[in-house]
């Protein structure tokens, strides 16, 4: 009975997890793109990207006002943007430096000096070589989720600018964007 289970569990289990993320995809939200939120658009008109807050949105163009000091809004005609992404906010990599130094330290506590005799307090040994290993360990982990910490990057999620196709009157035309969420 287990065999026969197992022979049609582990396909249709298999088939079931491959579809989830094709179902994330086909489910994305769209979220309106509202004044104030942070966006990078690529453009034809500048090679780079444009980071900024959105000041207005209209459906032509995207006035942004860019991060750069001294700069002041720019506006952007829809036509030119090849891309665009909003901003989920910033992250840190507290863990991802966490485990790298402690990956590291690990190869340093074979190399303390270890004397089961001469250990304690005022020695600068180690009573053996597992203690050696874990302050290593402990140090570099340390270390290493100071420095993730420290490291700040953005997360963007891409979105797609799309001007409405049916639409009543003049008077009534807007913007609507997409943003697609994939794991």
């Amino acid at each position: 009975m287990r065999r026969v289970l197992a022979g049609w569990l582990a396909p249709v289990l298999g088939s079931a997890l491959g579809a989830l993320p094709a179902m994330a995809a086909a489910q994305a939200p769209t979220i309106p793109l509202a004044d104030g939120q942070r966006v990078q658009l690529a453009t034809t008109i500048v090679a780079g990207r444009f980071v900024g807050q959105v000041v207005a949105l209209d459906d032509r163009s995207v006035t942004l006002r860019p991060e750069s000091r001294g700069v002041g809004d720019v506006r952007i005609p829809l036509a030119e943007v090849m891309s665009a992404e909003v901003s989920l906010g910033r992250r840190r990599h507290t863990l991802k430096g966490a485990l790298v130094g402690g990956g590291l330290g690990l190869p340093l506590g074979l190399l303390w000096d270890v004397d089961p005799t001469d250990c304690g307090y005022d020695s600068s040994k180690w009573c053996s070589r597992g203690d050696a290993l874990a302050g290593a360990m402990l140090t570099g982990m340390l270390l290493g989720a100071i420095l993730g910490w420290m490291d700040r990057d953005d997360a963007w999620a891409p979105i797609t600018l799309e001007v409405p196709h049916a639409v009543t009157s003049p008077s009534q035309w807007g913007v609507a964007l997409r943003i697609p969420f994939t794991p």
